[in-house]
C-alpha cells in the first residue's frame, strides 16, 4: 500500500466492491469547509524493528478561488503526499491528487491523478459526468480512453472525504452508518463508516472531542483486524479528520492532523 494512498484509505474511504443504489441528483448543505481550508496530516508507523517514526506527510488545501468545469462553479482542491526522512531511502512517495467539486452539489466535475511510489507511477484524469450517468477516464501514461458508468452522487477519492464531512452529526445514533459510493481508477467501489460514540483524545493540536467511526475495510492484504480501524472525526461543524489508527498486518499504523487553518467554523471541540 502507498504512502498517501494509505492515508487517504484509512481516512475514509477503504473500499468494498459494490455497485451503490441509484438516486436523483440533489443539492448538498455545506456548512463543514470553505475556500482556503488547509489540513496537514503526518503517518505514524510503529513496529518491534523500526520503533514508532514518521513515515509520511498530506498535505490537503482548498483553493482559495473556485474554478467553472463545464459550467459548474466548483472548489479546486488539492492533495499533496510525500513520505518522510528514512523512508525516502527505500521507498519514495510524490503523490499530487487534485478535484474540482461543485459547491452546489458536492461532486466532483474533474479529478487528476499524478503519482510517483518507487519505481511505480501513474497518471490520469477523469471527467464525470453525473447527470449522463457515465466517466470519462484517460489514462495518460498508455493514452488510452475508457467511458464508464457511473451513478449520479459517485465521489472522486478526494472528493469523497469533504463529502462525508457535511454529515448531519444531530441526527446520528450510535451504529448508524454513513454510506458512500466513489469512483477509483476505472470503477466504482462503495464504503460505509459505522458511528461507535464519542471520545476525547489526545492530539498534536491538543485535546479534541470526537466523534468515533468505524469504516468497513477488507483485511488480509494491509489491514489485520477490521475492528482495529477506529477513524476520529472532531465534535463539531467542521467535522475535521483528526485521527485513525489502526494494527496492520506487521505493526501499527497511526494517521493524525498536526496542523490546520482557514477553518469554516470556529475550532469548538478543541479544548484549550
Amino acid at each position: 500500500m502507498k504512502t498517501s494512498s494509505l492515508i487517504l484509505l484509512i481516512l475514509f474511504a477503504v473500499p468494498i466492491f459494490v455497485m451503490g443504489t441509484e438516486k436523483p441528483l440533489s443539492k448538498r448543505n455545506n456548512q463543514a469547509f470553505t475556500n482556503g481550508e488547509k489540513l496537514t496530516f503526518r503517518l505514524f508507523y510503529s513496529s518491534w524493528m523500526t520503533g514508532n517514526v514518521t513515515a509520511g506527510e498530506m498535505v490537503a488545501e482548498i483553493g482559495k478561488k473556485n474554478y467553472v468545469v463545464r459550467g459548474d462553479t466548483s472548489y479546486h482542491i488539492k492533495v499533496v503526499g510525500k513520505t518522510k526522512g528514512s523512508f525516502n531511502w527505500f521507498f519514495k512517495v510524490n503523490d499530487v491528487y487534485q478535484t474540482y467539486l461543485d459547491i452546489h452539489y458536492l461532486i466532483p466535475r474533474y479529478f487528476m491523478k499524478r503519482i510517483k511510489e518507487g519505481d511505480y507511477s501513474d497518471s490520469r484524469d477523469i471527467a464525470f459526468y453525473h447527470e449522463k450517468g457515465f466517466a470519462k477516464v484517460v489514462n495518460n501514461k498508455n493514452e488510452k480512453t475508457d467511458t464508464v458508468s457511473i451513478m449520479t452522487h459517485v465521489q472522486d477519492l478526494i472528493s469523497a472525504i469533504y463529502y462525508a464531512r457535511t454529515f448531519d452529526a444531530d441526527t446520528l445514533k450510535i451504529n448508524d452508518p454513513i454510506h458512500l459510493d466513489f469512483f477509483l481508477d476505472d470503477a466504482v467501489y462503495q464504503t460505509k463508516l459505522t458511528y461507535i460514540g464519542k471520545e476525547t483524545i489526545k492530539t498534536s493540536v491538543g485535546k479534541v472531542r470526537c466523534l468515533k467511526f468505524k469504516p468497513s475495510v477488507l483485511t488480509g492484504s494491509v489491514f489485520k483486524d477490521e475492528d482495529k480501524l477506529i477513524v476520529y472525526i472532531s465534535d463539531d461543524k467542521n467535522h475535521l479528520p483528526i485521527l485513525a489508527e489502526s494494527e496492520v498486518m506487521v505493526g501499527k499504523i497511526k494517521v493524525e492532523l498536526t496542523d490546520y487553518s482557514g477553518l469554516k467554523n470556529p475550532f469548538s471541540s478543541q479544548i484549550r
